[in-house]
């Protein structure tokens, strides 16, 4: 009988952490240009909520994932040089997401700022460049 009873408490925690490894999920996808659908490399996106903030970096592919994520309602950030910052809200059920984030490019001006001697250059390479 006290076999029996251990086994069956055996059989419940071995249900239990299963379902509760299930329960954890990931949220992966691309950053992307609006504009030309190329692939952003090293974009950092952040997930957090009022407890959590975990930052990535999108790599070569500018593919990114998070993974052992719970259940709940979290705030994705996407920050790019010289692209608009992307803030969306994301609800995590019990399923792997799939979020695929498109940035739009906002500053196509390139300035470079060298200091020689103590004096301030500025060249501007707009007139040089096409965009």
């Amino acid at each position: 009988m006290i076999k029996l009873i251990k086994y069956i408490i055996f059989i419940g925690i071995l249900f239990l952490s299963t379902s509760v490894y299930s329960q954890i999920n990931s949220i992966s996808g691309t950053i992307i240009d609006k504009n030309n659908e190329e692939t952003l490399i090293g974009t950092r996106i952040t997930l957090s909520d009022s407890i959590l903030n975990i930052n990535v970096l999108s790599d070569m592919d500018g593919k990114y994932k998070f993974e052992n994520i719970k259940p709940g309602n979290y705030t994705i950030t996407v920050k790019y040089i010289s692209y608009s910052t992307l803030e969306t809200n994301v609800k995590i059920g019990y399923d792997n997401i799939n979020l695929d984030i498109y940035l739009e490019n906002v500053d196509t001006n390139i300035k470079i700022t060298p200091i020689i001697n103590n004096f301030i250059c500025i060249i501007d390479l707009r007139n040089y460049f096409s965009f």
